[in-house]
């Protein structure tokens, strides 16, 4: 099933998991790697234009969470089917 914006434009969310999941990995590598990287905090009084956007910050948070965690096992649980 394909998101699509308003704009008709297909959403990030709409990309096949293999690509989602590169993405991430690359999003949490460069973020762990980070020289000048400030300790996380939670911005949720950030706010985002679009609802896609506020939908990938929350997959990306919640999937770095998970590689904090769980390390590399948690990349086992991105290529469940239907899994966040």
């Amino acid at each position: 099933m394909e998101i699509l914006q308003m704009t008709g434009r297909p959403s990030l969310l709409s990309l096949p998991l293999p690509s989602l999941l590169g993405l991430v990995a690359v999003v949490v590598f460069l973020g762990a790697f980070n020289s000048n990287a400030q300790p996380a905090t939670n911005d949720s009084d950030q706010e985002y234009e679009y609802k896609e956007t506020q939908e990938l910050v929350a997959l990306v948070e919640n999937a770095a969470e998970l590689v904090r965690t769980k390390g590399e096992a948690a990349f086992a649980e991105f290529r469940i089917t239907g899994s966040r």
